[in-house]
């Protein structure tokens, strides 16, 4: 796992992509779609 992990950061480093942009961008599209999906407590 840790490989794969390993593989995809150096992968995202040569294309110049930035991991924390992409990563916040990505969880704000799950929070967004999923913020009425489920009964707050």
């Amino acid at each position: 796992m840790g490989d794969i992990i390993f593989t995809v950061i150096c992968l995202a480093n040569s294309l110049n992509i930035d991991l924390d942009e992409a990563f916040f961008r990505v969880m704000d599209k799950c929070h967004g779609r999923d913020k009425d999906r489920y009964e707050r407590k």
